[in-house]
């Protein structure tokens, strides 16, 4: 099923202008940042920024993974925060 036409440009217009960057560092919490390998819109590359911003963060790139990681990659994701959450 999809939306209405006006309804997903909307959505769409409110995601290109959402921008959390200068509030990374306001993390104080433990943070896993996972990163799909061939993700085109959600690059390794800014999740590593991401974990970067974030004292303390964690990474983890998970191989042959797009954008749907929890679909394309769910027991890589699971195992991540597994081992991520069982830390603390």
């Amino acid at each position: 099923m999809t939306g209405h036409p006006d309804i997903q440009a909307a959505m769409w217009e409110i995601i290109s202008k959402f921008d959390v960057n200068n509030s990374l560092s306001e993390i104080d919490c433990p943070t896993l940042v996972l990163a799909g390998e061939v993700d085109p819109s959600t690059s390794p590359a800014m999740g590593a920024a991401m974990a970067e911003a974030i004292s303390g963060a964690e990474f983890i790139v998970l191989p042959d993974t797009s954008h749907m990681a929890m679909l394309e990659s769910a027991d890589a994701v699971n195992t991540a925060l597994a081992g991520f959450i069982g830390r603390y």
